[in-house]
């Protein structure tokens, strides 16, 4: 890729069908079930994620024996599909997948309690089916460590996205006088939180304020990372692919391939990512013949060194250089193509280059998505010295809109303010 092939501040990109595909249509209104809205019995309302072209999760918090009733959207309205029971587990949570759905088809989906009163419901879109194309819009935000309601997530369900990405740090349980389980119950049911789940599948991630600090918790390291892994897996509708393993696959059928990391629960002395997740990740970027790569990362690939020193180095790729080097040169030699990098963690909404000139990310750009709430990064409060390089830099609370178009081979990144407004946006051809 050439970073400077093409690259201009733009307005949104329009949602056309591409490669002759067209999308199926959706109700132009809302679903509203019967019964009354129980915000005791479900307080956080119905998180759907981790997509694909026939399956999703669905979690429900709720301490209630419960049915799911899933409805299907076309354009001429809601048709019943299906219903499914489930029963919450000891600490109060129901985790279902809804199975043999349509690909690239919208649903609803309401919790009801025996007694009839109900969930808010969830609207979410599968995955495209293998072989077809159009433009994806998606969503995403980090570091919600403040500012709540986190007003900019309240605008998400306008955008009617196919999923939305929460790319860490979406709850600070270092910083919590609660329960890791109570810390996310209180975070889910915050009214900008609750917006983006009740519109649109989620894709998680974590970083290092999903875990507890082992002073209050007690415990030793290693029990604490786990602990985590427990609680973000029972919180989030998160589909592991062999056991409490975090980093997957998932696909929008020949458009993207998103390549969803850990980078915080194998790093080792000597290795950022465990060299079976780098091994995954080289191999399926290698061989991916989607038009678009994703790689979500919660903390950013991309080099800030020149900016920032060795200040907090290690909670970044550039700290861990032979993992970072292995795997970027690997990418260059696989001609990997359509290739770009998601992260949060930095306070900082941002599109950059991975590298200065000359070095092995200088032609692959990473987009920082956030915060939707935490402090901005003092960096921001500084003139941007290298606006080629990182043509986006600002301090705005925000959630990032992608929209991918696979025939024009683009990838706009629009950042949305608490007024709702996009407060900077580019457009990058991959």
């Amino acid at each position: 890729m050439d970073r400077r092939t093409f690259l201009a501040l733009t307005a949104a990109v329009s949602a056309l069908p591409g490669c002759g595909y067209e999308a199926p249509e959706e109700p132009l209104d809302d679903w509203t079930p019967d019964g009354e809205v129980d915000l005791v019995a479900f307080p956080c309302g119905v998180q759907v994620g981790d997509p694909s072209d026939s399956v999703v999760r669905v979690v429900v918090h709720t301490l209630e024996d419960i049915t799911l009733e899933v409805v299907v959207g076309s354009g001429s309205g809601w048709t019943a599909h299906s219903e499914v029971v489930g029963s919450p587990d000891e600490a109060g949570a129901v985790s279902v997948e809804l199975r043999e759905l349509e690909a690239d088809t919208v649903y609803a989906v309401v919790a009801r309690t025996s007694g009839g009163s109900r969930s808010v419901p969830t609207r979410f879109r599968t995955a495209l089916g293998a072989g077809t194309s159009r433009v994806l819009t998606l969503g995403a935000t980090s570091c919600l460590g403040g500012n709540r309601p986190w007003p900019s997530l309240s605008f998400v369900p306008d955008h009617r996205l196919d999923a939305f990405f929460l790319c860490g740090d979406t709850i600070y349980a270092d910083d919590s006088d609660m329960p890791h389980r109570e810390t996310w119950l209180d975070a889910l049911a915050v009214q900008g939180l609750r917006d983006v789940s009740r519109s649109t599948s989620l894709v998680a991630i974590w970083d290092d304020h999903e875990t507890w600090e082992s002073t209050q918790l007690d415990a030793a390291p290693e029990d604490v990372w786990q602990i985590g892994r427990t609680e973000l897996i029972r919180a989030l509708p998160i589909r592991p692919p062999a056991g409490d393993q975090l980093w997957r696959r998932l696909s929008w059928g020949s458009v993207l391939d998103v390549f969803i990391l850990d980078v915080r629960g194998e790093v080792t002395e000597t290795d950022y990512l465990s060299a079976e997740q780098l091994e995954w990740l080289i191999e399926g970027l290698s061989t991916s013949t989607a038009t678009f790569k994703m790689v979500l990362t919660s903390v950013p690939i991309s080099a800030w060194h020149r900016w920032m020193g060795n200040i907090v180095i290690e909670e970044r790729w550039e700290g861990w250089p032979a993992t970072r080097d292995t795997f970027l040169q690997a990418v260059r030699d696989a001609n990997v193509e359509g290739l770009f990098f998601l992260a949060g963690d930095f306070h900082i909404a941002s599109a950059l280059t991975l590298d200065d000139p000359g070095g092995p990310g200088e032609d692959y750009w990473e987009i920082l998505a956030g915060p939707a709430g935490s402090k901005r990064n003092p960096l921001v409060f500084f003139d941007n010295d290298d606006p080629e390089r990182r043509p986006v830099f600002h301090g705005e609370w925000n959630w990032t809109k992608l929209t991918l178009d696979p025939d024009a081979r683009t990838v706009t990144a629009e950042w949305v303010g608490d007024e709702g407004t996009v407060v900077d946006a580019i457009t990058l051809t991959l």
